[in-house]
């Protein structure tokens, strides 16, 4: 809905009005022309959602449980870790719903990226004792698997969580603020008029207006990395403006941090994604410029390696299927662990079963 050419997204307020509005945010999942998997609607979703976090007070809990259901969609279908299914967890989890520990926990555990990012304590976001004795008498089937994980929080209270809730949305706000600052330019008339801005004599006259406009959906820019943001994203200086690598755009492979990647002051190229005249944001990518190596890991399927389990999960165990420390990990199910007890760093012979470069999912057995 959203680009260079076309009308700026409305904002959280009309969707707040009409709900019947709300489909044309939801999740839309698919692949673009080199087979990487794609949210259509993941920009927009996110535009969104920054602008509900900048907003004061606790927003309609029926519009913020259908943007975290979303956005629970759209991180298992894709890679690595967008800021927006934690900007949509806070907006429940203000509302201090029980019944909503199960958004919550379905959403920290949707993949590898969102459980060792999103702090699990937004579990306990209805209270602690309230939320035990929902786990405990609820008939849900992942029942078990949930009580196991708040167990793991045990010395967790309820005025931590809520310190925990408050302080990130004061953290997100301050940062999309701070974002804000350092990529808009001055005051544009133009801009504040409805539908998309033209160029004026004075839009002539704005640089950064003028720079933008000569910026294309697929160039290839050239910059220097001049901050890593807090909440992840890399803010380059490609000549005329800062433009943003957000985290899944950096590398095919997982990553904790930008650093991982890039460092403070390395000259980077990459691909832009997309030029946001309306909003003053440019999103590059990376990785765009890179072979996929999961597409190479696809010949192994079949093969047996050996590898340390990395993480322990209440749905199994992922284990390092290439030797090297940014290595891919796949997942052995619990089901394959029946009887065996193992450990973070244990090393396992299992056998590439699958190689799903869509979801970016590596399936592991034990079995022959």
């Amino acid at each position: 809905m959203t680009g260079p050419d076309d009308a700026p997204l409305p904002d959280s307020h009309w969707w707040l009005e009409d709900p019947e509005l709300w489909p044309l945010l939801a999740f839309e999942g698919g692949a673009d022309e080199y087979g990487r998997p794609v949210d259509a609607t993941w920009t927009d979703r996110q535009q969104v959602l920054e602008d509900l976090i900048r907003r004061p007070g606790p927003v309609d809990i029926d519009f913020a449980r259908f943007l975290l259901v979303q956005e629970t969609h759209s991180h298992g279908h894709s890679w690595g870790f967008r800021h927006g299914i934690e900007l949509a967890a806070i907006l429940v989890a203000e509302h201090r719903q029980v019944q909503d520990v199960w958004l919550l926990w379905e959403a920290v555990y949707r993949s590898f990226d969102t459980w060792g990012i999103m702090p699990h304590q937004l579990l306990y976001s209805a209270g602690v004792e309230r939320t035990r004795r929902h786990a405990t008498d609820s008939d849900h089937p992942h029942r078990d698997l949930l009580l196991e994980d708040l167990r793991k929080l045990s010395d967790v209270t309820d005025e931590q969580v809520e310190q925990l809730i408050a302080e990130r949305r004061r953290y997100y706000a301050a940062a999309l603020e701070a974002l804000d600052d350092s990529a808009a330019a001055k005051p544009n008339p133009a801009e504040d008029a409805a539908g998309p801005p033209v160029m004026t004599e004075q839009a002539h006259g704005d640089p950064d207006l003028v720079f933008l406009r000569a910026l294309r959906r697929g160039q290839l820019v050239t910059g220097t990395v001049i901050e890593i943001a807090g909440f992840g994203v890399t803010c380059v200086d490609i000549g005329e403006f800062t433009a943003m690598i957000n985290i899944p755009e950096l590398s095919w492979r997982p990553i904790n941090h930008p650093s991982d990647v890039v460092t403070v002051g390395q000259e980077v190229t990459a691909e832009i994604l997309d030029v946001d005249v309306e909003r003053r944001r440019v999103p590059l990518s990376l990785k765009a410029l890179q072979d996929d190596p999961l597409i190479q890991l696809q010949q192994r399927i079949g093969q047996t390696v050996t590898g340390p389990a990395t993480k322990i999960v209440p749905f199994g165990a992922f284990v390092r299927v290439e030797d090297r420390s940014d290595g891919f990990e796949g997942l052995l199910h619990r089901s394959e662990l029946a009887g065996i007890h193992i450990q973070v760093g244990d090393v396992l012979t299992v056998k590439i079963a699958q190689v799903d470069t869509m979801r970016r999912r590596i399936q592991l057995t034990r079995r022959p």
